[in-house]
């Protein structure tokens, strides 16, 4: 999710979940959290449904989960006037990743030779790589063509190929 010009959330799993209310027969609320901060959270039993591109991953299992939505890749986002035209370039380069995130695990395990910056947001992720404060960041292959699509005036643009598949879903919790 993303705000949009109006500050409101909107993305495709806010969508999901107004379309599931509307065929359920729910009511819901939205309160925006930190993603890492969420898991805890929903595992806690504080929220119903955790959500934003879960991955459902072994180490997330503490949680139930809804059946996958969708299985997505991880793709790395640069500016267009780097001139990065390789993921072997990313070596000893700023890589900003949203904190708790599958891209904050897979930059960890596989970039070690890279310098990683971890913030609370995506949002702020993708502001660090625009202004030059970070080489590149790594996010949801769909959620980065989303924000590329919504933002053309950011002078980002995806490199290399998107990793493995994941499966997202929402999270909830046990039992």
């Amino acid at each position: 999710a993303f705000k949009d010009e109006n500050s409101k959330l909107v993305g495709f799993d806010l969508d999901l979940l107004d379309a599931m209310s509307k065929k359920l027969g729910f009511t819901y609320k939205v309160t925006p959290t930190e993603y890492d901060n969420m898991f805890m959270a929903v595992a806690n039993g504080e929220y119903d449904i955790g959500m934003g591109q879960v991955c459902i991953t072994e180490d997330r299992k503490k949680m139930d989960f809804t059946e996958p939505y969708e299985n997505a890749g991880l793709q790395f986002v640069v500016r267009k006037d780097e001139n990065l035209t390789s993921v072997d370039q990313l070596k000893g380069k700023k890589i900003a990743v949203e904190k708790g995130t599958a891209a904050h695990k897979y930059v960890t395990e596989h970039c070690k030779d890279s310098e990683i910056v971890v913030l609370p947001a995506i949002s702020a992720a993708f502001m660090e790589v625009e202004q030059g404060k970070a080489d590149t960041l790594m996010q949801d292959k769909p959620n980065a063509v989303y924000y590329l699509k919504k933002h053309p005036e950011s002078g980002l643009a995806l490199l290399g190929d998107e990793t493995a598949k994941i499966p997202d879903g929402f999270a909830l919790p046990k039992d």
